[in-house]
């Protein structure tokens, strides 16, 4: 078999990305090590409390950030898991007002406050090792954050659908790594080859479902006790979300995303040229010096036209090979791609984000129960002054 050359200039492109990454990842790497020796050692343990519910064979852990105290969204999650069969048990990652605490105990099973440390991980570990002993005896177990509101749109059934599709690990949505980038100028040739089997493939993490079968492998409650979390944002990451995905991959269960990213250029075909200039105006991206127009441009130059769509669909594509999608366009996930969530990062990030979903709640009623909408609502005031 003849062997391919390869140029030059891509050899040395990979031996400086590999010598940038060595130079910045292993004294980020020690200093995680480091940290997570000094959590070990001298952490607090969490605080445990008994909730109202009994624990049951079916239990959702709920990690919380209460930053703002316990709101409408914390319960409006709570009652949706318990209508659902699930046993909550919540663990927040600050510590709780009296009332906070108390509302919390009368719709779950268990209550764990522990110290600010490891991200979501780190409270998603303290939760499912609290329940080490039941684990493999239970029929289904969700992890989820409040990162989101959630469950939004007219179906909200993301549990139902997760418990019918065959996979033993469901996530929300594919996160990046499926899919070679595709540079902005170079959009009209993206190529929308989106494969579970690359390396960095991973799905995020914000709402995960487990079977049973899973459950019941010795290596699931292995992977928790072992992974050594850290407050560096990446190793997290790196450690947690991709790897947990990598060890579902690894032990051969099939899992499966809410929001299944293979067929997006099917979906976007569908779509009529006024719901793609309605994408369109509402994508959420910081573009690269020389194209900032480029989204302004496409949309000044709709004519409804097959040609005009094509380019749009292409471009949406692209963007998407470099962008998550839950932060790229609310409107695609919510609407279009039925993800049934909307995260909160988005609103406080600039004022064009919260037109964006000022512009949601305004136009799509039906997908925001009331008292979320007007959750969002506040938000969106106190972040942005007379919005």
């Amino acid at each position: 078999m003849k062997l391919r050359k390869v140029p030059f200039w891509k050899v040395k492109r990979e031996l400086r990305r590999i010598g940038l990454r060595l130079v910045r990842d292993v004294p980020r790497w020690f200093l995680a090590e480091w940290r997570y020796f000094l959590y070990r050692r001298f952490g607090t343990p969490p605080v445990v409390h008994e909730g109202r519910l009994p624990l049951g064979k079916r239990v959702a852990i709920f990690l919380i950030f209460p930053r703002d105290g316990v709101l409408r969204s914390h319960q409006a999650v709570l009652e949706y898991l318990i209508s659902q069969g699930m046993a909550p048990v919540v663990v927040s990652n600050l510590p709780l007002a009296d009332d906070d605490r108390k509302a919390l105990l009368a719709n779950c099973a268990r209550l764990l406050e522990r110290e600010n440390f490891g991200y979501d991980f780190g409270g998603y570990q303290a939760g499912v090792l609290d329940i080490a002993a039941q684990v493999g005896d239970l029929d289904e177990l969700i992890i989820l954050n409040d990162s989101m509101w959630f469950p939004l749109g007219p179906n909200r059934n993301w549990i139902e659908r997760a418990r019918n599709s065959g996979a033993q690990f469901v996530g929300p949505i594919d996160a990046t790594g499926s899919v070679e980038r595709t540079e902005l100028p170079d959009f009209r040739a993206v190529n929308w080859d989106w494969r579970r089997s690359r390396r960095n493939y991973h799905m995020s993490s914000f709402i995960l479902w487990f079977g049973a079968e899973l459950l019941r492998d010795p290596d699931f409650l292995k992977f928790w006790r072992t992974l050594r979390v850290t407050d560096d944002k990446t190793q997290t990451v790196r450690r947690g979300e991709m790897g947990l995905s990598r060890f579902v991959r690894r032990k051969g269960y099939a899992l499966a995303p809410i929001v299944d990213l293979t067929n997006l250029p099917d979906v976007l075909e569908r779509l009529s040229p006024d719901q793609l200039r309605e994408v369109l105006a509402g994508v959420l991206v910081e573009l690269p010096q020389g194209h900032e127009g480029l989204l302004h441009d496409q949309l000044a130059a709709f004519d409804g036209g097959e040609a005009w769509r094509q380019t749009t669909v292409a471009m949406l594509l692209a963007l998407a090979t470099k962008r998550h999608m839950a932060y790229m366009s609310p409107l695609l996930v919510l609407r279009y791609l039925d993800g049934m969530f909307m995260k909160k990062a988005l609103v406080p990030r600039t004022a064009a984000t919260a037109d964006v979903v000022v512009k949601l709640l305004r136009d799509y009623p039906e997908y925001f129960p009331e008292d979320i909408a007007a959750e969002i609502e506040t938000t969106i005031r106190r972040t942005h002054a007379g919005r």
